[in-house]
Parts: structure tokens; C-alpha cells; sequence
């Protein structure tokens, strides 16, 4: 199996985010791109299942979860897909790893 790997360009506060741990049905946004992209990043409505800490100041952390591919339009597509990644809630960046 392939992975593909991605940059997230803008994300919730430290606030959102962690909230989002506790409330399951919370949706938090990620805007993200494939890595070298020059295109434009997408919105996608993100749910975090898992969160561990990767620094003394509780900003950045290793992430697990699922996300949707959301437009204007709201969310598209047949399901949600698994992902794994990096996020620093104080940059609002990261990236993320998805199975093909």
C-alpha cells in the first residue's frame, strides 16, 4: 500500500482543537494540499480521534483521525478516510499521511 502526503495550510486554535477530543460530533476544518502542490488548498471538515503531544508547551502533537472533503457546498463524497499526521496548533500547519 501507497501513502500520500499532505500540508495542512490552515487549522483550528488550540482551543478548537483540543475540544474536539472530547466532543466526538465536533467538526473541526482543515484547509490542506497535497505536498508540492502549487494548487490551491481544500477545505475538509476533520474529526481527531486520537492526540498525543509531542512537546513541552502542549502545542504540537501526533494525530489520528478521519476526514471528509467539504465546499461550499457542504461535505461530498461516499465516506470519510483515515489519517494519521503532525499538527501545531500555535502555526495552525502540519501535514498528514493518508493510505492510497
Amino acid at each position: 500500500m501507497s501513502s500520500k502526503q499532505f500540508v495542512i495550510t490552515n487549522g483550528p486554535g488550540k482551543w478548537d482543537f483540543v475540544t474536539a477530543i472530547f466532543d466526538p460530533h465536533k467538526e473541526i476544518m482543515f484547509s490542506i494540499k497535497e505536498d508540492g502542490s502549487r494548487l490551491a488548498p481544500l477545505r475538509y471538515v476533520v474529526f481527531v480521534f486520537k492526540i498525543e503531544l509531542t512537546d513541552h508547551q502542549k502545542t504540537q502533537c501526533l494525530i489520528e483521525g478521519r476526514l471528509v472533503y467539504y465546499s461550499s457546498g457542504g461535505a461530498h463524497g461516499d465516506g470519510s478516510v483515515p489519517f494519521s499526521g503532525f499538527y501545531d496548533t500555535i502555526s495552525r500547519s502540519g501535514n498528514l499521511e493518508i493510505e492510497d
